[in-house]
């Protein structure tokens, strides 16, 4: 973990069974945030958003929130790399994605601006809450 890591109030959750056993539990889906050490767009994203108590406290109650370095975990950052292109058609860092509590995607993004997360997490957030089976089927 870094200090940037420390000083953000997002309850992030450790990649792996547990986070998504709770994710299921709480019936929540899943923010993923995939990043690199190395990469400027990660920090900026972490300077901009998840730094920001209105994106956290968004995250904390709506989500389960798991963030993973794409080089400890690389067949997660294969997959969502692959995933990603195959969306958007292209491919980069970080990623940012919503998960069933399955581990199946429902959105997913590259860079994402704090107005544009916040606006894409409150709408995924008010989907789950009515109409969960319609984000479960993607």
């Amino acid at each position: 973990m870094s200090a940037e890591d420390s000083i953000n109030a997002i309850h992030w959750t450790e990649w792996g069974d547990e986070a998504f056993r709770r994710s299921e539990s709480e019936d929540k889906p899943v923010l993923l945030a995939l990043t690199a050490t190395w990469c400027h767009w990660c920090h900026v994203m972490e300077k901009e958003s998840f730094n920001e108590l209105i994106v956290a406290t968004s995250l904390n109650s709506d989500f389960t929130s798991i963030k993973v370095d794409r080089e400890l975990n690389p067949d997660l950052d294969q997959f969502l790399s692959s995933t990603l292109e195959l969306v958007k058609g292209s491919a980069g860092w970080p990623i940012t994605a919503v998960l069933t509590p399955q581990g199946d995607p429902i959105w997913i993004e590259s860079y994402i601006s704090k107005d544009k997360l916040l606006k894409t997490l409150n709408r995924l957030n008010s989907i789950w809450k009515k109409r969960p089976t319609t984000l479960k089927q993607i």
